[in-house]
């Protein structure tokens, strides 16, 4: 009896770490629920400046298909058109940081990945319109709830 108990608490806290994790990511992509969970919770929280870093650099030096294939709604184009346009180089990650952080009040974006958000900040810093910016986050939830292409 008392083997019966300790593997049914066993599984039941291994069933809910794995499905804790798992809603930390959407399509292998670390999305809202991780950006806002408590840093004893997720390893992205613990710092989220560096996180967004570190994503940020690595689809800097993915090629084109990498990144198609690991997220296809990037926002090359409006960094590059914001870094054109302003006078500085400079994209504080601090200021994004604060964006994304509104942006993941809203419920509903919890789902998308943290590019996505990381876009539409940089979107809305570009100077993008409001409908713009709505498209492309109804674009982020859709690629949100659709499954990977096996």
């Amino acid at each position: 009896m008392k083997n019966l108990l300790m593997l049914s608490i066993t599984f039941l806290i291994l069933t809910s770490t794995l499905l804790a994790q798992y809603k930390y990511y959407t399509r292998g992509l670390a999305n809202g629920y991780a950006w806002t969970a408590p840093p004893s919770a997720s390893k992205l929280a613990y710092s989220k400046g560096e996180s967004l870093y570190k994503m940020i650099t690595r689809r800097k030096y993915q090629t084109q298909i990498q990144r198609e294939v690991s997220f296809p709604l990037g926002c090359e184009k409006e960094i590059e058109e914001l870094l054109k346009s302003n006078s500085s180089s400079i994209i504080y990650l601090q200021t994004i940081e604060k964006m994304i952080n509104k942006f993941y009040d809203t419920q509903e974006n919890l789902t998308i990945p943290v590019l996505g958000a990381y876009c539409c900040c940089i979107k809305e810093l570009a100077g993008e319109s409001i409908e713009d910016i709505e498209k492309y986050r109804q674009e982020l939830f859709d690629f949100s709830l659709t499954k990977l292409e096996q």
